[in-house]
C-alpha cells in the first residue's frame, strides 16, 4: 500500500513542511500517522480552550488591575501575567 499525505496545515503549524508530501509503505504507517493528526488537533484545540479559561480569568476582580499592570510591560501579555501572578501569587 502507497499512501501519500500532502503537507496539511493544523493550527499555527505546518505538518511536514520542508519534507514534502509524506509516502508511507504499510497500512500501519498511515494508521500511526493519521493518529499523530488527531492527536496533535486534540492538544492544539484543548490549549485554545485553556488559554480561553485563562483569558476570562484574567478578566475577574481578583486579577483583572495586577493583570493590566503587568501588560503594561513590554513582552508580557495577558497569558504571561496570569503564569507571573498564579506562581508567584502574592507579589507584596
Amino acid at each position: 500500500m502507497d499512501a501519500s499525505f500532502p503537507r496539511q496545515r493544523i493550527g499555527a503549524r505546518s505538518i511536514g513542511s520542508g519534507f514534502g508530501p509524506k509516502q508511507f509503505e504499510g497500512a500501519a504507517e498511515v494508521t500511526t500517522f493519521e493518529h499523530y493528526i488527531v492527536q496533535v488537533e486534540h492538544l492544539e484545540e484543548r490549549r485554545a480552550a485553556l488559554e480561553k479559561e485563562i483569558h476570562a480569568l484574567a478578566e475577574t476582580e481578583a486579577y483583572s488591575a495586577p493583570v493590566a499592570r503587568l501588560s503594561c510591560l513590554r513582552g508580557i501579555s495577558t497569558l504571561g501575567a496570569m503564569v507571573l501572578l498564579t506562581e508567584l501569587f502574592d507579589l507584596k
